[in-house]
């Protein structure tokens, strides 16, 4: 399984770097990037531009990969403790920050690749605990959403009946998709096969992302979930807008939300049942 793309742009800027929130009763709020007082929002965009450029490329190249991007102040004032910045999904760190941050990606990207090599080829209940089993563990841990607590990586068997459901959104860069809906689900994709990227949502239930430039903004789906609210903090933490929520006359609620392509996603959780 592929890891990451990341974009890196160092600086040699002198000063504290910090995020500021301006705007307010006349104007909308938004957050600047401030290193030794100045203004440097401009280094965002810049940096913003790059990651579009690399996914272009590698969208052309039919490859699902996800692209980050960092600023890296290299002379900066930074703090003993702390001092990480985000804006949008791009960060922001000191030289030691960032290498622990790239570090993280790769156990990540190590533990994701033994998730899936265990599902391709089982291990002897012989072996001792590995990179696979810790994988398993993390798997269950984040992963497990109600209902779906029969579920594991892969389709399985089934019988003539049952089927399995693959919902798709096509969208028009893979690069920018995927941390949205990183931000959406909470977690990277479950699976990344070619160049579609794959949720899990329960035993035989996928959702995948596409390259798909002619349908992109055309994926239309409601999904019923356990607890509403666990995706709206979700969605608040990852500056994710949505529509209003809503409550139906039979105690549904119900929330709206469009990725950047706009594919529209609905999610409807049920009323509690009645003792």
């Amino acid at each position: 399984m592929a890891g990451s793309v990341w974009v890196i742009d160092a600086k040699l800027y002198k000063g504290r770097p910090e995020k500021r929130r301006e705007g307010g009763l006349l104007r909308p709020r938004e957050e600047k990037l401030y290193v030794g007082g100045r203004d440097c929002s401009k280094l965002i965009a810049g940096l913003e531009k790059q990651l579009v450029t690399v996914a272009h490329v590698i969208e052309e190249s039919r490859l699902a990969i996800p692209v980050r991007g960092a600023l890296c102040f290299i002379d900066a004032d930074w703090p003993v403790l702390g001092g990480d910045l985000e804006f949008g999904g791009l960060h922001v760190r000191s030289p030691r920050s960032l290498l622990r941050l790239l570090l993280a990606d790769e156990v990540r990207r190590t533990l994701d690749a033994g998730a899936h090599a265990r599902y391709r080829a089982p291990m002897s209940s012989t072996q001792e605990t590995s990179v696979e089993e810790l994988a398993d563990a993390r798997h269950s841990a984040e992963h497990v959403e109600p209902h779906q607590d029969e579920a594991s990586a892969g389709p399985k068997a089934r019988t003539a009946s049952e089927v399995d459901t693959y919902v798709g959104m096509p969208v028009r860069i893979m690069g920018s998709a995927l941390r949205w809906y990183e931000a959406f689900f909470g977690r990277p994709a479950d699976e990344i096969i070619e160049d579609e990227a794959l949720w899990q949502l329960s035993t035989h239930t996928w959702l995948f992302v596409t390259a798909d430039t002619a349908r992109a903004g055309g994926g239309l789906v409601t999904l019923g979930v356990g607890n509403l609210d666990e995706y709206l903090a979700r969605w608040a933490a990852g500056s994710l807008s949505h529509e209003p929520v809503e409550t139906y006359e039979n105690g549904v609620r119900h929330v709206t939300i469009l990725d950047p392509d706009g594919n529209s996603l609905s999610l409807a959780e049920a009323p509690p049942a009645e003792s």
